[in-house]
């Protein structure tokens, strides 16, 4: 496992970066100010290969965070029983996810982290990028953390992996975190043919019943002026 603690700063690699499988890149954790991000430019591909993974799960806010106010966390939408208003932009997302804010002595978790990829020629994600929000205990007792960010730029976006900034999902659990935001960029792709994986940002679910709202998905590929927009109308799988 590969955790970059280099703050804020790009990682800049001249040529391909191939994540072979069983390797695991990440961030280290953020406590209550934003410190660390995983921001990878290439000059060439990188390419994720089948079993693996790109993980900062519950590495965003552990304390804190702008959509910590009450409840489950908020980001790309509203925690469930919060009034922290989502935050972020929907086309370049970068932010942490928000850490659950309990009243009471429930055990609150960090909301997921952040990561930026970059790639001259082609991202290819045969295995699994996320940044999902921390679970809330089951038995009504936790608080989650809403999903983080993901943000893609390449020539063309390829493979059949997962791209994945949900809130994670516990059923009996109390107040859930919303999802994350994620935007897939390609420079010179004109549809989505090359990419037939799974891209989701739902938010928790509350009791098994409707929760805390989705995050967001922003799509731009080659001649569009504008990209658009999909909101995850569903509850974290």
């Amino acid at each position: 496992k590969l955790v970059f603690k280099n703050g804020l700063s790009d990682n800049i690699v001249a040529g391909d970066v191939h994540v072979l499988s069983g390797a695991t890149l990440s961030h280290a954790e953020n406590v209550s100010a934003k410190t660390y991000v995983l921001n990878l430019k290439a000059g060439g591909d990188i390419t994720i290969d089948s079993g693996a993974v790109v993980d900062v799960d519950c590495c965003g806010f552990k304390t804190g965070g702008p959509g910590s106010i009450s409840g489950g966390g908020s980001y790309g939408g509203r925690g469930w029983a919060s009034v922290a208003p989502p935050y972020g932009s929907i086309r370049e997302p970068r932010d942490l996810g928000s850490n659950g804010k309990s009243s009471t002595t429930a055990s609150t978790w960090a909301g997921g982290g952040a990561i930026m990829l970059d790639a001259i020629g082609t991202i290819t994600v045969n295995g699994t990028i996320r940044a999902r929000g921390g679970l809330a205990q089951a038995g009504g007792g936790g608080v989650g953390g809403s999903g983080g960010s993901i943000l893609l730029k390449a020539a063309t976006l390829a493979g059949a992996g997962t791209i994945d900034a949900n809130q994670s999902r516990f059923n009996g659990a109390k107040y859930s975190g919303s999802g994350g935001r994620i935007a897939l960029h390609q420079r010179v792709a004109t549809d989505w043919t090359a990419f037939t994986g799974t891209v989701k940002a739902f938010g928790g679910d509350f009791m098994q019943q409707s929760g805390a709202a989705p995050g967001t998905i922003f799509k731009e590929h080659g001649g569009q002026d504008h990209g658009g927009l999909v909101v995850a109308a569903d509850h974290a799988g």
